[in-house]
């Protein structure tokens, strides 16, 4: 394939108006690619291509009837090329204990590909079905904030932002064919946009010069100017006597409401009266957050790991993601009560939300238990939200349910297990030990004896050292 690189192009019965969907790197051996994303028609219609200053070449041609499987790339030191299918799905990925097999995935596929494959877990005790989830948010469900978020991530510009999030003025439902007419319906003279039911409404209009000490650009400036600066100035209205920006903030909040009052209930209300009503909301509001009002001083508290009673062990694990390398790992120790080590294990994950490494550790914690062929278990965690979702048996829809339900089983196999939430002050040796997992290459690393610099974290557990939490 020497002369240029070759492309893969599907969907026309003309080649050279083929599209190119996949670089193909070939040389005299093999190069292996997936195919999921080639076509959701039965068959997958693919053309190798070779591309050159020479101009473009024809290498091969053909149906194939097994898409989303992995195919493999045959190249020969002859102008003859084919494609064969080699026919892998998912299970050839898994080992006999039910975990990726690294290797074989690291000898098909890029390590970015690899890293993401082996951060998604499968389940190791029970077949599940496929699910879609919604990947805006960590749990897998769908929600309006995670949506926006996930649209600021994607750079979306604020003119996008606002038609896709902005209020559903009469504009914006005449545009959408909701509406008969733009007019805004208490003045009937003009479109209801944003600017025009805030501002430039004859009763609008009222309302603010009742405030007086308006800014000289006041009635001037386009939208998103006018909200931006008047809603950052600490100039004091005259009228009101309150900071400028609060009066600001606290008046669109109540032009806006009496907008739906007199579109759903046909109230109206004269300006004079929304300006009392304004006026009245922005002292609450500086009262409340210049005394503190819902405050409360935290009070120091003392906290400190506690040993299992006789015959119990305790499973103690923890999981997070790093900011700096965006991995996430998992760590975690067996006890007896006397505070002795039994055994430890640290994970690398790879890219994984911090939820997902809790129970990722929860997990291969209570695999490593049973494996020792423990009965009577105390398991602990400084997650609240994990030890929540595992007392009340949730598992939601997100992938967080695969780990779940694997931790279920698991609790399930023991004769005695108990889960409980401890503070992350009480919590440290996990700490530690999630810590050396951002170190290990990716996958899991088992500790019969402890590692050195978890020592001193031990002997003070053992001995009951009480540890502040402010």
């Amino acid at each position: 394939m020497q002369g240029g690189p070759s492309g893969i192009g599907y969907g026309l019965n003309s080649w050279s108006r083929a599209r190119c969907i996949s670089d193909v790197k070939a040389d005299t051996d093999h190069t292996s690619f997936i195919t999921g994303t080639l076509s959701l028609k039965e068959d997958n219609e693919v053309h190798l291509i070779r591309f050159s200053s020479d101009g473009t070449e024809l290498i091969c041609e053909g149906l194939f009837s097994h898409p989303n499987e992995i195919w493999d790339l045959v190249s020969c030191p002859f102008d003859q090329r084919m494609f064969s299918t080699v026919f892998f799905t998912v299970s050839h990925a898994i080992n006999p204990t039910r975990d990726w097999d690294a290797d074989w995935l690291r000898n098909l596929l890029p390590n970015n590909v690899v890293a993401q494959i082996l951060a998604t877990p499968i389940p190791a005790f029970q077949q599940q079905e496929d699910t879609v989830f919604w990947n805006g948010s960590p749990d897998g469900t769908f929600s309006a904030k995670s949506a926006f978020e996930l649209l600021q991530q994607q750079h979306v510009v604020l003119t996008q932002q606002e038609e896709s999030w902005g209020v559903l003025t009469n504009s914006v439902r005449f545009a959408r064919h909701l509406a008969a007419t733009p007019i805004f319906s208490r003045c009937e003279q003009s479109p209801e946009t944003p600017l025009h039911l805030l501002r430039d409404c004859y009763h609008s209009r009222l309302f603010w010069e009742a405030a007086s000490l308006l800014p000289p650009d006041f009635f001037m400036l386009g939208f998103n100017e006018w909200l931006w600066k008047n809603a950052q100035t600490s100039a004091t209205s005259d009228a009101s006597r309150h900071n400028w920006s609060t009066l600001f903030l606290s008046a669109i909040w109540v032009i806006w409401k009496n907008r739906n009052a007199l579109i759903f209930d046909n109230q109206k209300t004269p300006p004079y009266i929304l300006f009392q009503q304004a006026s009245s909301l922005a002292r609450d509001t500086s009262l409340g957050l210049a005394t503190n009002i819902l405050a409360h001083p935290r009070l120091p508290r003392w906290v400190r790991w506690f040993p299992p009673n006789f015959p119990f062990l305790k499973l103690n694990t923890d999981g997070a993601r790093s900011q700096a390398s965006g991995n996430a790992s998992a760590g975690g120790l067996i006890r007896d009560h006397g505070g002795q080590w039994l055994h430890g294990f640290a994970i690398n994950i790879g890219p994984q939300t911090n939820y997902m490494a809790e129970l990722w550790g929860c997990r291969a914690g209570l695999r490593l238990a049973l494996e020792m062929g423990l009965t009577h278990l105390v398991l602990e965690m400084d997650s609240l939200l994990a030890v929540q979702a595992i007392l009340a048996r949730k598992t939601g829809d997100g992938p967080a349910s695969i780990l779940l339900l694997d931790i279920f089983h698991l609790v399930n196999s023991f004769e005695v297990c108990t889960v409980q939430h401890t503070l992350r002050e009480g919590n440290a040796a996990t700490d530690y030990m999630a810590s050396i997992g951002q170190t290990l290459t990716q996958g899991t690393g088992f500790f019969q004896s402890p590692p050195p610099g978890i020592r001193s974290i031990l002997h003070k557990d053992s001995i009951g050292t009480l540890f502040l939490r402010t």
